[in-house]
């Protein structure tokens, strides 16, 4: 197959979305009927048969896919409050299901956290409607409302096989859309929520924000369902050897999408996080750095949404959403309906610490082993005695650090003699926590021990 870059501009919602006015004489229900099935019959990928059955505009999502919607003016509006993250609702990022609307991420302190909801249950009924089959930007806005009105629904939880109906308040969500920490051994943890349209340069600031300090990245898309592609792009295009974005299928033109303006943005390595709710963009960004081998991807197969929409605007604040192309990664590995394998799979939320782990081991490579130790949570000490790697006297005057995997550094109080350290933690060890306690010569930064603790039930 013989590649060329595309030049078409587009911006992305749901992947994909290039916003275009139609005109004044579209304003008609019946006129932009006409216009919608002149577009699905041209621009649709890959193509549609069931042209003759929309009748009605609410025909549409029925006779077409999941992705592709009719938007009314109060209902476009709160589709891109979704995207860009900020909205009235009971506060959870979903995704299409074929049961109803397949929650994404809960996000905290939201009405939806304090209800009980998970990510991966799923809202089959909202307000005693079924919801099933329903395009997910329609029964999503059954869900939305003004603030302090009431909403109930039934979610169904596949790891329980039960179903559990409950009654919320609407409240505005607070949704950060990045949230950062610095984990153990100096390694910036990202986590970015949706690919807003300024999600690339939050990501960008962040990153600017600990790049003189840290010694690794970890950039978190877990439960992300996507959003605008030039984020994606943008955000692909952080590593400079990052040269091809995606590639695309439309119905007509095929080719990939070169990176915008690739630099240095991850100055250090990188891990990207991935679970079976990153979809769309998210998939995007993961493809184009696994393909690319400019990141290791740790979790679990992704969502499976390669395709892309993109929506058209009437002059009265409605909005056309349709499929309009297909995207894989760099190596045209396809996505839809299948999902990006991380290059490390790992346990189901096993994911930040096991990344985190093969980081920490990265930097304690060349210290010396030492034997590990296993013990239930308490402020216990440890006792470190001398080796050959770090002699009585260096042991003296050592620099101590206790790194907890998947956390940060723990404070510690060190009393030193020539014949041993005894560590002790300021704060209890939690069970089922796993830390190192790094041991270095204060003369000489090359020369240390490092000891593997496990805590216990």
């Amino acid at each position: 197959m013989k590649w060329k870059t595309l030049v078409t501009t587009v911006i992305a919602t749901a992947i994909f979305t290039t916003s275009t006015s139609a005109s004044a004489a579209t304003i008609t229900d019946a006129n932009k009927l006409k216009e919608i099935k002149s577009i699905l019959k041209t621009e649709y990928y890959p193509s549609i048969s069931t042209l003759n059955n929309i009748k009605t505009l609410k025909d549409i999502s029925k006779n077409v896919d999941p992705y592709t919607v009719y938007f009314s003016k109060s209902e476009y509006a709160a589709f891109n409050d979704a995207v860009e993250y900020t909205l009235v609702g009971i506060g959870v990022s979903i995704e299409q299901h074929k049961k109803g609307i397949l929650i994404m991420t809960v996000f905290k302190g939201s009405p939806a956290e304090k209800a009980g909801l998970k990510a991966g249950d799923i809202i089959t009924r909202v307000n005693g409607k079924n919801i099933g089959g329903q395009a997910v930007d329609k029964s999503s806005q059954l869900l939305k409302g003004e603030k302090n009105t009431k909403v109930t629904f039934t979610y169904y939880r596949p790891s329980t096989k039960k179903s559990v109906t409950k009654t919320v308040t609407r409240q505005v969500i607070n949704m950060p859309n990045v949230e950062t920490a610095m984990l153990a051994g100096n390694i910036a943890y990202i986590r970015l929520n949706s690919f807003s349209s300024t999600a690339h340069n939050e990501v960008k600031k962040a990153i600017q924000a600990v790049s003189k300090k840290a010694n690794g990245y970890i950039l978190d898309l877990r439960d992300n369902g996507g959003g605008d592609v030039n984020s994606a792009i943008g955000l692909i295009g952080f590593k400079k050897s990052n040269k091809v974005a995606f590639t695309i299928r439309t119905t007509e033109d095929e080719g990939y999408y070169a990176t915008a303006n690739p630099s240095n943005v991850w100055n250090k390595p990188l891990s990207i996080l991935v679970n079976k709710n990153s979809a769309s963009a998210s998939e995007m960004t993961a493809a184009a750095y696994k393909d690319q081998k400019t990141a290791k991807i740790y979790g679990q197969k992704t969502y499976g949404k390669g395709v892309m929409q993109n929506v058209v605007e009437f002059k009265d604040g409605s909005a056309f959403k349709y499929t309009m192309a297909e995207f894989r990664g760099p190596n045209d590995k396809k996505i839809q309906g299948i999902g990006v394998t991380p290059t490390n799979v790992t346990a189901v939320n096993k994911e930040v610490f096991i990344s985190h782990r093969d980081f920490l081991n990265k930097q304690l490579k060349n210290y010396t082993k030492q034997t590990m130790i296993v013990r239930s949570g308490t402020t216990k000490s440890i006792t470190v005695k001398p080796t050959k790697a770090m002699n009585g006297s260096a042991l003296k005057n050592a620099k101590v650090t206790l790194y907890q995997v998947g956390g940060k550094t723990r404070a510690i109080t060190v009393k030193a003699s020539n014949k041993q350290l005894t560590v002790t933690p300021k704060t209890t060890l939690k069970p089922k926590t796993s830390y190192y306690l790094k041991v270095v010569n204060a003369k000489d930064a090359k020369k240390g021990t490092y000891q593997y603790i496990s805590i216990r039930k």
